[in-house]
């Protein structure tokens, strides 16, 4: 698990971004998928729940969600919110169907927490950049996204 502080050193920071690498799709074997896994799983129900305003979950537009890696954010009760990456290397066609298994994921009774935007992005060409930052600039500054 990997913090990056926002707005200073990490005693002035005003929020943290945690990554929780090698979850998903990562090109890990499958032992490292689990311990990974397990590691995030464990961060995540054992952090204090007033600190986690949302999960943003990464996942390779050429591939979509995860809908392991969804099912444990459900099960930890995480809000969280799909971004699909790499938008520049995908077709159309897969952007289409990674926003329809997101969807699909969405319409299930089980995924309340799954936020309903999907951000679509790339590093590369910039596409849906501005857009992703100004949502984590406003979860950063919002007093009212606190959770309860």
């Amino acid at each position: 698990v990997n913090f990056f502080s926002v707005g200073g050193p990490a005693a002035r920071a005003s929020c943290f971004v945690v990554d929780l690498p090698g979850v998903g799709h990562a090109r890990r074997s499958k032992d490292e998928r689990s311990a990974f896994g397990a590691a995030s799983a464990a961060y995540l129900a054992n952090r204090e729940k007033h600190v986690l305003r949302e999960a943003l979950v990464l996942c390779d537009a050429r591939r979509g969600p995860c809908a392991d890696l969804l099912d444990a954010f459900a099960a930890l009760r995480v809000s969280h919110r799909v971004v699909l990456t790499k938008a520049d290397l995908a077709t159309p066609a897969d952007v289409a169907s990674a926003l329809s298994a997101t969807r699909d994921r969405l319409a299930a009774a089980k995924h309340a927490c799954l936020l309903p935007v999907v951000h679509v992005v790339s590093a590369k060409t910039g596409a849906g950049v501005a857009a992703l930052r100004a949502h984590i600039a406003a979860l950063v500054t919002d007093e009212d996204a606190l959770p309860d």
